[in-house]
């Protein structure tokens, strides 16, 4: 799940609609369910996609600097999109033209706002932020209290806890799974 080759803000507009109604869906599915851990996953796998967007879209570029402070309007909050809003694009198999849409990009180029080295990347960063706190919100008001509650006080197994401790330390050490072509 990404926010990639959208290219028009009507489309993306219709990605962030489909994108909440299926979050909302598997949210009230964990809840029929009773299943808080089936709840975080459904959160989490969304979560990648709130943050996708700002990290590879012009959102960014779409919305001025304040002088000295971060600007945290989120999708969530404006009723009147920008014109012209999309998304990078991945190169793919078929060869099916682009046209002049921007790449999802290389390494400090393109849309790519997802590391430290990329343009934008600090703007980006926090859009995404104040989005992943909204969008968790929101998802968690479409629950009745009793599962949310449940959800806000889970405490994880002993092996849950230690497989989450595990999760933690390969993310954090994970820009270093490359292979290095010369060894």
């Amino acid at each position: 799940l990404h926010f990639d080759d959208v290219f028009s803000s009507a489309d993306v507009a219709n990605y962030w609609t489909t994108l909440a109604a299926n979050t909302k869906a598997a949210a009230k599915k964990a809840e029929a369910d009773n299943d808080v851990l089936e709840f975080y996953v459904a959160l989490g796998m969304s979560l990648h996609v709130v943050q996708d967007f700002y990290a590879h879209s012009n959102w960014v570029e779409q919305h001025s600097q304040r002088s000295g402070r971060y600007d945290t309007t989120t999708w969530f909050q404006t009723s009147n999109p920008p014109s012209g809003l999309y998304t990078g694009w991945y190169a793919n198999c078929l060869n099916i033209p682009q046209a002049n849409h921007v790449p999802h990009g290389g390494y400090a180029w393109g849309l790519n706002h997802d590391s430290v080295v990329r343009p934008n990347y600090d703007r980006a960063y926090v859009y995404a932020y104040a989005a992943s706190y909204e969008w968790t919100n929101n998802v968690l008001d479409s629950l009745g209290s009793s599962f949310a509650t449940r959800v806000k006080t889970y405490n994880p197994t002993p092996s849950d806890a230690s497989d989450l401790v595990q999760d933690q330390k390969a993310s954090v050490y994970v820009s270093e799974w490359i292979q290095n072509p010369l060894n």
